[in-house]
């Protein structure tokens, strides 16, 4: 759903700010990328990212436009959901309640009435977003970088070098998240950013994402919140679409036969390239065969056997694998804080424990780290002779049996 409201309000947002056919091209960014899709098909909460920012651009009244409670009230909606749903929103949020301030400052003619109404709105984002940060999220951003994945998308402190690499990377990453086509993509960005600055809505637009990126990057800095170009910030990919627009609508607003011929060819390659990624993801059977895993265990395994699992995924392997919850050390204990997780000590134990019950223990690798899975292994194969009985898309299957005399 969230992927569906990302292309309607983006067709609602660009027809607005870029006249139909630019609309038409922008809209169809969104509908064709394969990140867009990839995240709203897997029901991510990070997809929730670009609707509620592009829910948050269509309906706001900027100072000196007309207010309409309608639009106020889903304005104030929108800052009170999207804390709840990611605290992340805080960014593209908290900017724009910043540019909507700077541009009520520099009206001549000031309005109290306006100001109460946009800090009414305020409220509505406040009631949800301190709760939220006095709740769990002080106490997540004081833990700092904890997933090694991450450890490039903040500031190793370094020096001045790796802030620079920081920003180069985050940039480009950002851009080839939004769309495949990594190079043309990036041209139209920054055309389309500096045809924005020639026009009213476009520097506000520039603004905003200005403030945004800025604070992402201020984020990472202080090792309290990625930059990273990846799902963590999907909200910035809403202004790398819209920029592109920008560019498009430049293009189609010469009366050059050239430039209309332009058009033509950047609708097409991006057309190609958009079908081309949707094709893939259709395509696209997961990054862990865990069913196929599975399938030949349920095929082999014997009644006394062990099973064990390691894995950074226990929700997606439960979901495919409901059977094996049973398998827990306490079947009632809620399975996400069990063993199953990749908990070092607490999976070493479990797996000692279950060769020392078991002569056949089936073991099963998903989505789990390399170096924990041969620390296992080296485990497994001082008392048991280990053979790899199903191996597809990084899920392995090993059948561990004891040694004679062990």
């Amino acid at each position: 759903m969230a992927g569906i409201g990302s292309v309607w309000t983006m067709a609602r947002l660009s027809s607005r700010l870029l006249g139909l056919g630019a609309a038409i091209f922008t809209t169809g960014l969104v509908a064709l990328s394969f990140n867009q899709i990839a995240y709203s098909q897997e029901l991510s909460k990070y997809a929730f990212a670009p609707f509620l920012t592009l829910l948050a651009l269509l309906c706001i009244a900027w100072p000196g436009e007309e207010f309409r409670w309608k639009w106020a009230g889903m304005t104030a909606l929108v800052w009170f959901v999207s804390p709840v749903v990611l605290y992340c929103m805080l960014f593209p949020l908290t900017s724009i309640s910043v540019v909507w301030i700077i541009l009520w400052l520099r009206q001549p003619n000031r309005s109290r009435e306006e100001l109460l109404k946009w800090l009414a709105i305020q409220a509505a984002g406040a009631a949800s977003g301190i709760p939220i940060y006095f709740t769990f999220l002080r106490y997540q951003i004081a833990q700092g970088v904890q997933r090694d994945y991450l450890t490039h998308a903040y500031w190793d402190r370094s020096g001045l070098g790796s802030l620079l690499a920081l920003l180069v990377h985050g940039a480009w990453e950002t851009v080839s998240f939004s769309y495949s086509f990594c190079p043309l993509m990036f041209l139209m960005v920054l055309a389309g950013a500096m045809c924005a600055a020639r026009d009213r809505h476009g520097r506000i637009l520039l603004s905003v994402f200005i403030g945004t990126a800025g604070l992402t990057f201020i984020g990472a800095l202080l090792r309290a919140y990625p930059f990273d170009g990846e799902r963590h910030t999907m909200y910035l990919t809403v202004f790398i679409y819209l920029f592109a627009g920008f560019a498009f609508a430049r293009i189609l607003s010469s009366r050059l036969a050239l430039m209309r011929m332009l058009a033509i060819a950047l609708s097409a390659i991006f057309c190609l390239v958009g079908a081309r990624s949707t094709l893939m993801y259709i395509r696209f059977t997961g990054d862990e065969n865990i069913k196929g895993a599975g399938a030949y265990l349920f095929a082999h395994v014997q009644p006394n056997d062990g099973i064990a699992i390691q894995t950074l995924a226990e929700p997606q392997v439960f979901v495919h694998l409901p059977s094996l919850i049973k398998y827990a050390p306490d079947p009632n204990a809620n399975p996400m804080d069990s063993v199953f997780h990749e908990d070092d000590v607490a999976w070493t134990k479990y797996l000692t424990q279950n060769l020392m019950t078991h002569s056949r223990l089936w073991i099963i690798f998903s989505h789990s780290r390399e170096s924990s899975q041969k620390a296992a292994l080296d485990l497994v194969s001082r008392t048991d002779t280990l053979g790899l009985m199903f191996e597809d898309k990084g899920t392995y299957l090993y059948l561990a049996q004891k040694k004679p005399g062990a």
